[in-house]
This record gives structure tokens, C-alpha cells and sequence, in this order.
């Protein structure tokens, strides 16, 4: 039994956000530029699929929050450099080519092809929030190429969703691309939608996602959200009996942090306040974690 811990955040209280928009203790860009990644390109399934490669050691394959990019990993570097870390742009997110059907299956046979092309073996694999179900559904297949799961708010059971954001998704679903396009690049729609809730507040990032953006926009992110909100990974989760390492957030509409806890027996679980700051210190609390866990 790994146990669970509580971690205590380190909080400035409502100064921290100001206008809409916290400020910045670190920006995703500039961290960024503190380390060299390596851009690779290749045909997977026909479709023309990005990823970076940083750090060197064992194969460690990381999985952004669908609708982002690989840059979702900028705070996450310093905990995995001492693993060969292969950062993907799932499809349709950052430079990789949408499928013609966005589906965990679909994206799962997607990956299932990429690392089998390199033939990667005895990896990690780390995913961050809707890309679990594609995790575990890779690891449901391949149980013995997976040795270790870093699940970052992970989403395992559509169910648990917030009703709110059920029905944001739902509607999102139903625009067309043009108002799609309109609200990923309006600042209205970032600080009235994105920011309202301070504890999920995620806009630098955003930003940065779309600027490594070629072939995607937020409808691929609305295009996935129907297959998750149906999907039920908990047996799998459950089942899983290498290394899990599970980061959470408390009061998170995707992943009641309570839920969680009652199905994460034998799984090392540790709860954040603020999982989705900036804040300096929480980035370090999170990567020794990590560090502590890979080692």
C-alpha cells in the first residue's frame, strides 16, 4: 500500500489572480527555453505525427490533456530528464494530423502503431487529465510493455464529470468550426469560460498550445469529450498492478477527489490544492514527487 498524502499548497490568496488572469510566477514560454528538445516527424497511420524527445534513460512516453500540445509538459521537464522522455502531439492537437474519428480506441491504435514503429519497450507511460483513458486503454492491450502510469487529474470515469461542464462540452459539440476557431483565439471567451474558476485557471498554457498549433483547434478537444464522458476506466485503473503514480486536485469537476480516493487502493495518491498553478513552489512539490517515484 503506497498511501495517500495531503499536500498543503502554498496559497497568496485571491492577490494571486488579478484581473482575470493570475500572475505569473513562471511563464510556460520561458521556461521552455531553458531546454533543448529534439522535433521529430514521421507517418503513423497516415497521418503525419509530431513529437520531442528530451533527457536520456529509460523510455518515458508523455500524453497531454486532449485538446493541448506536448507543450503541456513545459513545468514537468526537470522531473523527467533523467529518462529518455518522448513528448507527443496527440491527433489533432499541436502539429500531428486529426483522425477521421477522434475516439479513445481510435487514438489508443493510433499510439499502439507509433510505439511499435519505434519499437519502444518496458516503458512509462504519463498522461495528463483526458489522455488517462487513453493511457490505460494502451496498457489494457499491452500489460506487459507498460512497467509504471503517472496519471496527472486524470479522468477515469465519465460519470463523475461535473454536470456544468457535461453540458459546456455538450453544447460545445454542436457549434461549427468557425465559432470554434473564434473562441480559442478570443481573449472573451478565455477570461469569461477558461478563467472563471480560479482553480482551474489554465490560460498561458493555452495560449502556448495554440501557437504550436498547425491542423487543430479547440472542436478536437469537443470531438474526443462525448467518447470520455461515456467511457468507464476504473476497472481498468484498478486492475493495473505495476507503479501508479496519481496526482489530483482538490474540487476538480473532472475528478472528485474523494471518488478517487476510495478507488486508488494500493495506487500512490497525492491530492494538491492548486495542481494547475504556477506557483513555483507547487511546480517543485509535484516534480520531487515525480523524481521520487522514477528513481
Amino acid at each position: 500500500m503506497w498511501g495517500i498524502h495531503f499536500v498543503k499548497p502554498h496559497d497568496k490568496g485571491k492577490d494571486f489572480w488579478k484581473s482575470g488572469r493570475p500572475h505569473m510566477e513562471l511563464s510556460p514560454k520561458e521556461y521552455l527555453a531553458h531546454y533543448k528538445v529534439r522535433h521529430k516527424y514521421a507517418n503513423v497511420n497516415g497521418r503525419q505525427t509530431h513529437w520531442v524527445e528530451y533527457g536520456k534513460g529509460k523510455p518515458l512516453v508523455g500524453l497531454h490533456g486532449l485538446g493541448g500540445a506536448w507543450t503541456d509538459y513545459w513545468s514537468l521537464l526537470p522531473a523527467i530528464k533523467r529518462r529518455r522522455a518522448y513528448l507527443l502531439d496527440l491527433p489533432g492537437c499541436g502539429k500531428t494530423e486529426s483522425l477521421p474519428k477522434n475516439s479513445i480506441k481510435a487514438t489508443a491504435d493510433w499510439l499502439e502503431s507509433w510505439l511499435t514503429m519505434l519499437r519502444l519497450k518496458d516503458i512509462t507511460i504519463e498522461a495528463i487529465c483526458t489522455s488517462a483513458p487513453i493511457a490505460l486503454e494502451y496498457s489494457k492491450r499491452n500489460p506487459d510493455n507498460v512497467k509504471a502510469l503517472i496519471l496527472h487529474m486524470p479522468v477515469l470515469n465519465g460519470n463523475w464529470v461535473d454536470r456544468k461542464i457535461r453540458m459546456l462540452y455538450i453544447v460545445l459539440t454542436k457549434l461549427p468550426s468557425p465559432i470554434h476557431h473564434w473562441m480559442h483565439k478570443s481573449s472573451w471567451f478565455i477570461n469569461h469560460i477558461i478563467l472563471r474558476d480560479e482553480e482551474h485557471a489554465i490560460p498561458e498554457s493555452a495560449i502556448l498550445d495554440a501557437e504550436n498549433k498547425k491542423s487543430a483547434d479547440i472542436r478536437v478537444f469537443t470531438a474526443y469529450f462525448p467518447d470520455v464522458l461515456i467511457k468507464d476506466y476504473l476497472e481498468v485503473y484498478r486492475n493495473f498492478k505495476e507503479k501508479t503514480l496519481v496526482l489530483a486536485m482538490q474540487q476538480d469537476s473532472m475528478l472528485p477527489a474523494e471518488k478517487l480516493k476510495m478507488n486508488s487502493s494500493g495506487k500512490k495518491l497525492i491530492i494538491f490544492k492548486n495542481a494547475h498553478s504556477w506557483n513555483k513552489d507547487v511546480i517543485r512539490r509535484q516534480n520531487r514527487e515525480i523524481e521520487k517515484f522514477l528513481a
